[in-house]
Formats: C-alpha cells, structure tokens, sequence
C-alpha cells in the first residue's frame, strides 16, 4: 500500500516497468550464481516512482524499513495532541462512580465549585494509581489518561488546586458536610493516629513535631484520623504536633466531629501508645479506646500463655472472615478493670517460627566459623547471647607476637579471646518458637472479639495507604509547590484524606468480591487497580475515544460489584468525548 508522501528517490535503488509503471526497488543484498557466472540482486519493492519527476518516488510500507526518518521528515507531521492516542478510562470511571454513589462530588461541588471539584477529583486519581512516584506528577501521566477536567493539569491549576485544597474554612465546611452525610450510620467514631514523613520539610514544620528515629532531620507528621467502627470510612483529620500521641490534640476534631451528631468517639492506638500515661489520659477524659498491646510487656505475655492451649486447639474459637481464633478476658491494668482481646494466627506463626529457625540457623553457621578463633576486639556477640550460651576463653598471646610489631610493644602476660565453644538456649527458642501468632489488643469496653478486628483491620489497610502516599511525598517538586510552603502541606494532607476515602472503598469491595466468589487469587485494592488500568480507550477518529477490547473476567467481576458493565465504560467514553469536544488542543 502507498503512503501519500513523496519523498526522494534514494540513491542506489533500481527501476522495475510493470503495467505502464516503474516501481522502485532497494538492492537487499548480492547473491552469486556460480552455473550463469554473474551476481543476482535480492531486491525489495519500496515504492513507486512519480510520473511527473523520475528523481520523486511514492513510499510503501517498505520504504520506512530501509529508509527510517524520511517519511516522517517529508510528510511534515504535526504537533502532537494534548492527550494521547490511547488513554486509560477503568480507574477513572470506577472511582467516579465510587465518589458520585458516596456523595463526595456533590460536596466537593458544593464547597469548590465544578471546575475545581474536577481538578480535586484528577488529583485523587493520580495519589491513588501512582503512590510510588513524586506528588507533582510529569506531563505522561496526565496525557495517557482521562481525566474529569478533559486536560492535563498543569503546574499553575495545581498550584491553585493546592491552595483551594488548604484553605482552612473551606476544609471545615467541605469536612462537616461528610460527616453529615456518613457518621450517622456509625455506632462509634474512632481516631487514630498515623506517622507520616515528609523529607525536606525544613522550617515549615511545626514547632514540637517528631523525627525519625532513622534520620532526625526528617519531619514526621502525626496525622489523626477519623473513621466509622466497622467499615473505617475516613471522616475527618487533624495534623498534630508531638512525636508521641496526644489524645487532647484532638479536641478541635472531636469537637467538630460532636457538632455533626456523633456523641461516641473513641481512640484507636498503636502498641507504641502502650504505656501507663497513656492509659492514665485516656482513663481522665473517659473515652472508649481500642489499643494494641505489646506482646513484649510480662502482663501479655502471661495472659498469652495463660488462652494459648484453648486458642490453638478450640474451634469454637474461630473467627470467620479473620481466619484468626479470639478469646476475650478481663484483667485489671494500672488501677483500671479493661478487656483484653487474644488471638492466634496460625499461618502468621508457621511464617514467624520459620523465619525465627532460619535466623537461628544463621547464627549458628557463624558460630561456628568463629570457634577456635580469634575474636575481635569490636566482636559484636549480643545479638547471639539471648539464645546461645557463649563460652569464651583467655589464652596468653603466642610466643612469635611476644616483643615490637608494627610499634606496638606487646609482653608475655598479653591475653587473647577466643570463642571455645557454644550451646543452644533451647529453653528460650522454645519460648520465643510458642510466641508466634499471638497479639493482643486491649479495649475499654466489653467488645466482641471479632468486631475489635474489624475496625483494627479497616484502620490498617486505610494506614498503610497513607504511609505509602506519604513516603513519595517529598514536596519539593519543580512545580513550586515544596513543603515550604505551610498552605501546600495542607492542601496535600487534606488530597491524601480524600484518596483515603475512595481507596477504602475499593479495599471494602475487594473483600466482598474475595468473600463472594471464593477466588484463590485476590482483589486487594492494589490489584483492582491493576486490573482497571488496563481498561483503555483509542482515539477513533480526530476527536473521538472507542474501546476496542472487551473486557478481562476480572475487570468484569469488579465492574458488577460496584454495579457497573461493560456498557457502563462505553458511555464514560462517549461522555469523555463529548467534553472535549470543539477543543483544538486535544485533536
């Protein structure tokens, strides 16, 4: 087939005549035919030669193959479109249709008006399929995807976006507005507490905010979250100083969240919380509370000996959908009767106990290059003493390093250590072997087993989603939008707390669909989103999108959860094309 560019006859070529034509052809390569004692050329047909100049020819397919670039220079391509070819529409629609069914739309509309609300939505979007790469993201992601705005977002809307996102009373209106729609249904409010770091955040962080204890240079942010019990829909946050938790730096959301009708909040703590003024706070304000307990403390580890025979061998202790046996039992802790939640996990103690031999064997294997030897002065032997019994031996140094070398003078009653030999602690490997798969989680309140693992598992896939936003968030971006910047660390947190929302529905619906169908393979929202970018669009004509592939069981399966089809993406398509319609940019 003919490309309608003309393009230079290359030198070299050779004319064939055929039908009234003369076609062109490149010389591939020279064969010698010994019986007729002359070459044969291997000839390829890459065009055909103009009629009305013979130094002019039209390509073919060919042409490209022995010739790269000429065409393209001759044909005098065009700028490219704002968007791309081929655009990803499955994450767009699904989470479009998760924020229009939650009501989060309609608030955002209500509070930023459509064309910000839009912009706000693409940002959610990119936090939620992008979380590894840097907040401001480059030209290519925008450009191969649809968007609600129908164009990319570029550096100056973002820089606006940010500071429409921070601006305080609109957060609190937007905030209440959620609250009133969602924290009715929720029996209790929980707040918990998330470390998030942000490198480079420099003087903008607030005095008396924490450090990492691996870098003391970096921020760390302790974010307080609000969710319902069960489903852990995110209602509200609050930046909070301190590198510890403090219950009473949440008075101004808990105010906020008791303006909107919830009178039960509680807390929600990690095992870091753990400790007796934590508890004597918690006690003072008279809060309900869900903690999870160090399993190091002497107080759990008997309580965990005490259930662990019945936790492992009664299966009227099993609880479904957890895949964990629960025992609740009350004790009284720092002056104050409390419930105190055991479980045990057998297939996270299988992986514990084999992890913990294969360190074990580890650290036997250099034990035993190490006997007989010289030991270092700088040996570190700590980590082997909690479970090998060390002997380690004084011997005078020998007779042949007795006097001067190198400048050190050494003398007769010089003493070397050597390893002389070890045994295996198997008292405590044993202990340490029965320890694994057990946790505790303490509670205020007589609370049924299972429903305290509900809302500690809710909060944890919610957690680790902002932990993983949080880390790519270096806020210095060439956008100009860098932590300095106290408005963009709070437009940027209050973006995360929306992506929160939308990522703890696909988590919701992922665990339904793994219920529903028993599938061996899972639907975590990492993998839903995986599924949805592969839903893709093309452009058809100068302005219009099509799907040309149907779709995958999966991404069907996903689709029926949350009600939606096959059809469903074709009319987000022809809605996406109708948007951007009359706009010359795109095209």
């Amino acid at each position: 087939m003919l490309i309608s560019v003309r393009v230079k006859r290359p030198e070299g070529t050779k004319l064939f005549k055929r039908n009234d034509s003369r076609y062109v052809y490149h010389v591939v390569s020279s064969v010698y035919v010994p019986e007729k004692k002359y070459n044969r050329d291997v000839k390829k047909c890459i065009g055909k030669l103009c009629d009305d100049d013979s130094s002019f020819m039209w390509p073919n397919e060919n042409f490209e193959r022995y010739y790269p670039g000429i065409i393209a220079r001759a044909a005098m391509l065009p700028e490219p479109p704002m968007l791309s070819d081929t655009l990803t529409i499955g994450t767009y629609a699904v989470l479009r249709h998760i924020a229009n069914q939650e009501g989060l739309t309609r608030i955002l509309e209500n509070v930023y008006g459509a064309k910000d609300a839009g912009r706000i939505f693409d940002a959610m979007q990119y936090l939620i399929t992008a979380q590894p790469a840097s907040f401001v993201p480059g030209e290519s992601f925008w450009r191969r995807r649809v968007t609600e705005s129908g164009e990319p977002l570029s550096d100056a809307a973002l820089r606006k976006l940010l500071k429409e996102a921070a601006d305080e009373d609109k957060r609190h209106e937007m905030l209440r507005e959620w609250q009133k729609a969602h924290s009715g249904n929720a029996d209790m409010i929980y707040l918990g507490f998330i470390r998030a770091g942000c490198s480079g955040a420099g003087e903008s962080a607030p005095a008396g905010w924490g450090s990492f204890e691996e870098d003391n240079l970096r921020p760390e942010i302790n974010l307080a979250l609000a969710v319902s019990g069960k489903e852990a829909v995110p209602l509200d946050w609050e930046a909070c100083p301190g590198s510890i938790e403090d219950m009473n730096a949440c008075a101004a959301m808990l105010q906020r969240i008791s303006d909107c009708g919830c009178r039960n909040p509680g807390f929600l703590l990690d095992r870091e919380c753990c400790a007796e003024s934590v508890f004597r706070q918690l006690d003072d304000r008279g809060d309900d509370f869900i903690m999870r307990a160090r399993e190091d403390m002497a107080f759990i580890r008997d309580l965990i000996s005490e259930h662990a025979e019945k936790l492992k061998n009664d299966p009227s202790l099993f609880i479904a959908g957890h895949d964990v046996s629960g025992i609740t039992a009350r004790r009284s802790l720092f002056g104050r009767e409390r419930c105190f939640h055991v479980y045990y996990d057998d297939v996270r103690g299988s992986l514990g106990r084999r992890q913990f031999q294969s360190r074990i064997a580890a650290l036997k294997e250099n034990l035993d290059s190490l006997v007989n030897t010289r030991l270092p002065e700088n040996a570190r032997l700590s980590e082997y003493a909690p479970w090998f019994q060390l002997e380690i031996a004084e011997i005078p140094e020998p007779e042949k390093q007795i006097g001067k070398d190198n400048g050190r003078d050494y003398s007769k009653d010089q003493k070397i250590r050597l390893l002389a030999g070890y045994a295996l602690k198997e008292e405590a490997v044993r202990k340490k072997l029965d320890s694994y798969g057990f946790f505790c989680i303490v509670t205020a309140k007589e609370e049924d087993a299972g429903k305290v693992l509900d809302i500690c598992r809710g909060q944890d896939s919610l957690a680790g989603f902002i932990r993983s936003i949080s880390r790519s968030m270096d806020f210095e971006t060439p956008a100009g939008c860098s932590i300095h910047a106290r408005e963009a660390l709070s437009g940027k947190l209050h973006l995360m707390f929306l992506s929160a929302i939308l990522w703890q529905r696909l988590t919701e619906i992922g665990r339904r669909i793994q219920a529903e169908t028993e599938s061996p393979s899972g639907f975590a929202a990492p993998e839903i989103i995986n599924d949805l970018e592969m839903i893709e669009c093309s452009r058809a004509s100068q302005n219009a999108y099509i799907r040309r592939y149907a779709l995958t069981l999966r991404q069907k399966t996903v689709l029926k959860a949350l009600g939606l089809s096959e059809q469903s993406i074709d009319r987000e398509i022809s809605s996406f094309t109708l948007k951007i319609a009359g706009n010359p940019a795109v095209s």
